[in-house]
């Protein structure tokens, strides 16, 4: 996912991905400062796009079939791949 020494590198060192991981964080962190009788739950999802080909970087046997599908409402959402719940930024940079 990441590398723990991302998150201790100048906020201008920092690519896009751990930039993306703080705000999230940080948002969550003040939405639930101002309202305390609400939580979040932060689920997190890694894939590599390749030409046609879809990874799940959460799945260490590379054996799921991961597709991009749309619903009838048009929405579009991943189908087979894992998902983890986090709870900081810090745990998302871990190796």
């Amino acid at each position: 996912m990441g590398s723990a020494s991302s998150l201790r590198l100048n906020e201008d060192q920092q690519g896009i991905i751990p930039r993306v991981i703080q705000s999230v964080f940080e948002s969550v962190r003040q939405r639930e400062t101002k309202n305390p009788n609400c939580s979040y739950r932060v689920r997190i999802q890694f894939l590599e796009i390749y030409g046609e080909e879809i990874r799940d970087l959460l799945d260490p046997t590379a054996c799921a079939k991961v597709t991009i599908r749309e619903n009838p409402t048009g929405d579009v959402y991943i189908s087979g791949a894992r998902e983890e719940l986090v709870t900081s930024a810090e745990e998302m940079m871990v190796d």
